[in-house]
C-alpha cells in the first residue's frame, strides 16, 4: 500500500490565473501606513545596498589580482616576509608562491561564477517583469526587490501575500528560497570562503602564538630550558594570550582585518547549514506536495492573492451599501430624497409638476413619487393631450423646406 501512496498523484494543480496580473491589482489599496512597515521597507534598501558592496567589493578584488596580481597593494614577497606564512606551514617558499597563485585564481574564478550566475538571473528576471505575474515575481528575488524598490505600495502587497499562512506552507517557502541558491553557494561562495577560512586561521592562530618578547620571559624564567622546550613553547596557542593581543588599541588594522573575515565567514556557515537543512527538509516536504516545489509555492500565492482580492472586493460592496444607507437614512429624516435618488426599497424618486387644470402639464405644486410609504399621499401621474402636437418641419435633402405630415397640419395627405 504505501508504494501505492507514494504514486499517488496531487491533489493540487497550479493553473494560470489571468486577473493575477499587476495590471489588475490596485496595489495602493493594501498600502500600510504604521512605524514597522515603513521600518520593514527601510530594511529592503539596506540589503539592496549591501548586496551593491558585495558585488563592488568582488570586483575591486579581482581587478587588484587580475592586474597587479596581488592580494593587496603588498607584493607577495613582503607579505612572506611578514607573516613568514611559508614556515609556519612547513613548505618552501617556492612551494607557497604556487600555493598562493592558486588560491589567488581560485578567488577570481570564483567571483567570475557569481557574476555569470548574476547575468542568468537578470535574464530570467526579465521574463518574469514583462510577464506581469505576481506569483513568479513573488518567487524571483530580483523582480521582488524591482518592484519593491518601484513604490511602498508593491512592498506592502507581497508582505499580506506573505502573511497567514499555515506552518506547512512557511516550511516550503524557506525550503524553496533556500535552495533556489544552491548554486551561487557552491560555486561562487564556497571556494573564496574556504580561501578566507585558511587566511583566518592563520591569523588567528599568529595573534595566538608568544611573541619575542613573551619568549625573552619565558627564558628568564627557565634559565635551563631546552630548544626544544623552546619551540614547543612558541609553537604553543594560547587563548589568553590571543585575547589580550587582539584587545589591544595598536592593532586595530589586524582587529578590523579578522573581525571582517570573521563576520563573512560566519554568515556563509549560517547560510550553508541553512541550506543543508533545508535539503534535508525537502524530502519529506517532496512526499507531501508530490510535484514541483516551485510550482507549488505559485500555487499558494495563487491561493493567497484570490483571498485577498475577494477580501477587498467585499469590503468595498460593504462600503457601498453603508454610503446607501447613510445616504436613506439623512432622506428619511428630511422627508426628500433627491431628484434622481434611489430609496431604502431601491424605488427612484422622481420630482415633477401637476398641472394646476387636470389633464394639463405646467404649472402646479411638486410632486415627489418613491417607495411606498403608507403615511404617504402618492400624485398620481397627469394626462398629457397630444391633438396640438406639431413636429418640427424636417429639412429637405438641398435644404428646402418638405411638407409636414403629421398631428396638427392641415395639408396632411389623405
Amino acid at each position: 500500500m504505501s508504494c501505492f501512496r507514494f504514486a499517488k498523484k496531487s491533489n493540487w494543480k497550479r493553473e494560470e490565473v489571468l486577473d493575477h496580473k499587476w495590471d489588475f491589482v490596485g496595489v495602493e489599496e493594501y498600502q500600510m501606513n504604521d512605524c514597522w512597515s515603513y521600518m520593514g521597507y527601510t530594511f529592503l534598501f539596506l540589503d539592496v545596498f549591501r548586496s551593491f558592496i558585495v558585488y563592488q567589493a568582488d570586483v575591486s578584488t579581482a581587478m587588484l589580482i587580475i592586474l597587479f596580481n596581488q592580494w593587496s597593494t603588498k607584493s607577495p614577497d613582503e607579505i612572506v616576509k611578514n607573516a613568514n606564512l611559508a614556515k609556519e606551514l612547513g613548505v618552501s617558499p617556492s612551494t607557497y608562491h604556487n600555493l598562493a597563485d592558486n588560491l589567488r585564481w581560485v578567488y577570481v574564478g570564483s567571483i567570475i561564477v557569481s557574476f555569470l550566475l548574476l547575468a542568468n538571473d537578470m535574464r530570467k528576471s526579465r521574463r518574469i517583469i514583462k510577464s506581469h505575474d505576481i506569483s513568479f515575481a513573488f518567487t524571483d528575488v530580483i523582480a521582488y526587490r524591482y518592484y519593491c524598490l518601484r513604490s511602498f505600495a508593491h512592498w506592502c502587497f507581497f508582505q499580506e501575500i506573505r502573511m497567514h499562512h499555515k506552518t506547512s506552507d512557511q516550511i516550503a517557502q524557506f525550503v524553496f528560497f533556500q535552495l533556489k541558491g544552491w548554486k551561487r553557494l557552491l560555486f561562487a561562495e564556497a571556494p573564496r570562503h574556504a580561501v578566507t577560512a585558511l587566511l583566518l586561521w592563520y591569523q588567528i592562530t599568529q595573534m595566538g602564538k608568544p611573541t619575542s618578547d613573551d619568549l625573552k620571559k619565558f627564558r628568564e624564567l627557565n634559565p635551563t630550558a631546552s630548544v626544544r622546550q623552546e619551540a614547543q613553547f612558541l609553537a604553543a596557542f594560547d587563548i589568553y594570550r590571543f585575547i589580550s593581543y587582539f584587545s589591544g588599541v595598536q592593532q586595530l588594522t589586524k582587529q578590523f582585518g579578522v573581525v571582517t573575515m570573521a563576520f563573512v565567514f560566519t554568515m556563509f556557515v549560517i547560510n550553508a547549514l541553512s541550506t543543508l537543512a533545508a535539503a534535508v527538509m525537502y524530502i519529506p516536504l517532496l512526499y507531501r506536495i508530490r510535484g514541483n516545489l516551485k510550482e507549488y509555492v505559485c500555487h499558494m500565492v495563487d491561493k493567497r492573492i484570490t483571498a485577498l482580492m475577494a477580501t477587498k472586493r467585499q469590503m468595498r460592496v460593504e462600503e457601498e451599501q453603508y454610503a446607501l444607507q447613510q445616504a436613506y437614512a439623512d432622506g428619511a429624516a428630511t422627508g426628500h430624497y433627491g431628484s434622481g435618488g434611489r430609496g431604502p426599497q431601491g424605488g427612484v424618486a422622481t420630482t415633477f409638476r401637476q398641472g394646476a387644470h387636470h389633464g394639463h402639464a405646467g404649472g402646479g405644486k411638486t410632486a415627489s413619487v418613491g417607495p411606498a410609504d403608507p403615511g404617504r399621499p402618492v400624485a398620481a401621474l397627469p394626462s398629457i393631450d397630444f391633438s396640438s402636437y406639431v413636429p418640427p418641419t424636417p429639412t429637405g435633402r438641398h435644404g428646402n423646406a418638405e411638407p409636414r405630415v403629421g398631428l396638427g397640419n392641415p395639408d396632411a395627405a389623405g
